[in-house]
């Protein structure tokens, strides 16, 4: 099995008790799409937890809020499988912006939608630019 982390050595792969090298299968072993697929619903998860925060506020907004979360969950899915599949530092700054955008959007609508919060504008905005810089630099690597 192949990796393209210097720091795992083929030996990282191999079960103890056989002395084989592990390739997935029926095993239990933690797969890359196993990793993916549980980064997929702790995100679903997280978002879950945002819209239920707003759900009493957002009005006739409950649709195109939701669609919108699940379009930034959707982009962050994709980062997490990209950095997961390459481990390049492009594939990590686009994950890293895309939760970071992930985390500016969400404080955004905790601000307008649930109540305000001290020094919102500071930290929606910081993020925001944070995210877009990672984003745009995940592109040059």
């Amino acid at each position: 099995m192949r990796s393209g982390n210097p720091a795992l050595q083929e030996s990282t792969f191999l079960d103890l008790g056989s002395g084989r090298v592990v390739t997935g299968g029926d095993t239990g072993t933690m797969t890359i799409n196993g990793t993916v697929n549980k980064t997929g619903l702790l995100l679903l998860l997280v978002a879950g937890m945002v819209f239920g925060l707003l759900w009493g506020q957002l009005g006739e907004m409950r649709i195109p809020v939701f669609c919108y979360m699940l379009v930034i969950i959707a982009m962050a899915w994709v980062a997490a499988g990209a950095w997961h599949a390459s481990l390049t530092a492009g594939s990590a700054a686009a994950l890293v912006g895309a939760l970071m955008f992930l985390f500016s959007d969400s404080m955004l609508a905790l601000d307008r939608f649930r109540r305000p919060f001290p020094h919102a504008t500071a930290w929606i905005m910081s993020s925001y630019f944070a995210a877009q810089f990672l984003i745009a630099a995940s592109l040059a690597g």
